[in-house]
């Protein structure tokens, strides 16, 4: 059996805890947000328009802005002529792991093409039983 690197087992150490679960569900969604932008054509300035507020707003909710209200998310959805679903779901699940390409930290939704349903955490060697809520824009 291969050992763990240390990021493996740091990773493993730092999973469940509230913030890395926290991290992992905003950036899953701002990928979403990303991806939906692409896919409908809408740059972050026609975004801003339709939100009423300044580019520099949606660059905020874009680079991860952790202070996502349920009002700012349904805001997005509206925007982007979609339903936001919020679920929750039971405490532990286990999910295979998947190698996804991460992307640079400074992007525009033109460079950002993620395919990813919903956001699990990652390793190249084991299964991991993940602590998880769903946020998804359809």
């Amino acid at each position: 059996m291969k050992e763990k690197t240390w990021f493996e087992e740091m990773l493993d150490s730092m999973q469940d805890s509230f913030e890395f679960r926290l991290e992992t569900i905003i950036l899953d969604l701002t990928e979403q947000v990303c991806k939906r932008m692409k896919d409908k054509n809408i740059t972050r300035t026609q975004l801003a328009q339709k939100l009423q507020v300044s580019p520099a707003a949606v660059s905020k909710i874009l680079n991860g802005n952790p202070n996502f209200t349920i009002k700012t998310l349904l805001q997005l959805a509206d925007a982007l002529n979609l339903d936001l679903e919020i679920k929750f779901m039971d405490s532990t699940v286990f999910v295979q792991p998947q190698v996804q390409p991460q992307p640079p930290l400074a992007i525009t939704s033109a460079d950002f093409t993620p395919d990813i349903p919903s956001r699990t955490h990652t390793t190249s060697s084991s299964v991991y039983p993940t602590k998880r809520a769903e946020l998804q824009i359809n």
